[in-house]
């Protein structure tokens, strides 16, 4: 997935441009149309037209003859056999949009999930240990700032809180005779590093940045980018198809 990341990676300034919400609105309306269009021309519409029609009047049929139980299963069998051939109709324009789907899914995840760091607003990383007794000291380059002490007694779980000017950093940590590092980005815009590096060699089990999750609908449940996109892409999809006449 290399290529489709830095192919979408293409897209981070129109996020920082029009922000988060309005994005996700966009690629919501950008896919929709983009599955509806294929879906309409990589099917027989004639057909799915006429199946759907078959499979209205068949459900009105069974309501008619609710009180015959062997009626009602002839129709059910039927009905059945009618939603399977649309079904496999529908398999086309599936497998087609699948992996740019998925690609762009991944990426939007990696891509939208956190708030990233900003400039001098002070942050927490977080190193997990394993059993292991001494202390471990966090040596930062040059444009980071350290909030409290540098060196800590190891714990279970050992904050460090940070602060920075805008750029790419590697932060360190000395454990006795090892060394463990960490990639922290702090952006004006929409970018931030892995929230995990997993190391669990015995000594560190892992690092954490604690990043803040993103807020795009800002209403109970509070909901995210996958919310959001979900919402809209089913509201433009319904009116997508309304309106290009797919069935």
């Amino acid at each position: 997935m290399g290529f489709g990341d830095s192919l979408l990676n293409k897209l981070l300034p129109l996020i920082d441009s029009v922000g988060i919400f309005w994005f996700v609105v966009i690629v919501s309306f950008a896919v929709s149309l983009l599955t509806v269009v294929i879906y309409k021309f990589a099917t027989n519409q004639m057909m799915m037209k006429s199946l759907r029609e078959e499979l209205k009047k068949m459900q009105a049929e069974i309501k008619k003859h609710s009180g015959n139980p062997q009626k009602m299963m002839q129709l059910n069998k039927e009905m059945m056999s009618k939603n399977m051939k649309l079904m496999s109709h529908s398999m086309k324009p599936t497998i087609i949009t699948m992996i740019p789907l998925l690609i762009l899914f991944v990426w939007l995840n990696t891509t939208l999930t956190y708030a990233p760091l900003t400039e001098d607003v002070q942050f927490i990383v977080t190193v997990n240990f394993d059993d292991y007794v001494g202390n471990a000291e966090l040596l930062v380059p040059k444009g980071m700032t350290i909030v409290d002490d540098a060196m800590k007694e190891i714990q279970s779980k050992v904050d460090w809180r940070l602060s920075g000017k805008p750029g790419e950093y590697l932060l360190e940590w000395k454990v006795g005779d090892k060394s463990y590092t960490k990639d922290v980005v702090i952006a004006n815009g929409q970018k931030y590093a892995e929230k995990t590096k997993n190391i669990n060699d015995g000594v560190v089990k892992s690092i954490d940045i604690n990043y803040k999750k993103n807020v795009v609908l800002p209403f109970w449940p509070y909901w995210g980018w996958l919310g959001t996109y979900i919402l809209f892409s089913l509201v433009f999809s319904i009116f997508l198809r309304k309106l290009l006449k797919v069935y």
